[in-house]
């Protein structure tokens, strides 16, 4: 990957391959069976607000469910 291509996705998988030794992340599709994928924010919150998810990040707000 180019660096200059995407900074900050690159410091992110940096910051991860520093952090676990893996250098690699997968995206797979944010999306419930048999609905279509998440395209807006708004869908990404609605979504993750019905899920056992724990985290969320919207480009650079990182959003968690309260525990408890």
């Amino acid at each position: 990957m180019q660096r200059n291509w995407n900074p900050e996705f690159a410091a992110l998988l940096e910051a991860f391959h520093a952090r676990t030794g893996i250098p690699a992340l997968l995206n797979t599709s944010f999306n419930r069976r048999g609905m279509p994928m998440v395209e807006r924010p708004e869908e990404a919150v609605a979504l993750f607000a019905e899920t056992a998810l724990d985290a969320l990040v919207l480009h650079d707000v990182l959003v968690r469910k309260r525990t408890g």
